[in-house]
């Protein structure tokens, strides 16, 4: 019999001495238990024995990465610098060990690789220079996969508007104006 130990419902203790699982276990909430077992005999007078039992639970990769949010929208201007961080992607999950390491990519939207991100900290960059007169927008998709096997992954969207900046010198056109 379990003669001590935390959360010993989630076990049954056969005759013959063989511990099973009771109820579903997940290594994320808690990954280890100690048991404690006893054993007595039937002789006369009757002996007994104990036995410490460690249970380590081993994580499988049955979370998938996720965002805060499904999209995000951003605002920026044509004249941030190319290398600055412009927006800190961040992604949980739930596993524990290598299932729950996250790296980060940019699956789409990127075409003119405007924009880089940094796969291990998730945070995006400005890779080339704005032009809001070129290209107003950009709608990127993000992944964050995690390291299990097999992989997980989770996506999100950033929209991204370029805002305009006083950034073109005025042009005089023949015609256009009148001379005094």
């Amino acid at each position: 019999s379990f003669t001590a130990g935390e959360n010993m419902i989630h076990f049954a203790l056969s005759s013959s001495g063989v511990i099973t699982v009771n109820s579903a276990l997940d290594a994320a909430t808690q990954s280890l238990y100690y048991l404690t077992v006893s054993a007595i005999d039937g002789g006369t007078p009757s002996l007994t024995g104990t036995c410490k039992v460690r249970i380590t639970i081993s994580d499988i990769n049955d979370q998938t990465p996720s965002f805060s949010a499904a999209m995000y929208n951003l605002s920026l201007s044509e004249l941030v610098n190319v290398n600055d961080i412009v927006f800190p992607f961040r992604a949980s999950d739930a596993d524990t060990g290598p299932n729950s390491i996250i790296t980060y990519s940019i699956a789409s939207g990127n075409g003119d690789f405007r924009f880089s991100i940094d796969p291990l900290t998730g945070d995006l960059k400005l890779a080339g220079i704005l032009d809001r007169e070129t290209t107003d927008s950009y709608v990127l998709e993000v992944q964050a996969s995690d390291s299990g096997i097999p992989v997980n992954t989770g996506t999100t969207v950033l929209s991204i508007t370029v805002t305009d900046a006083n950034d073109n010198d005025p042009v005089y056109t023949s015609g256009s104006g009148t001379q005094t």
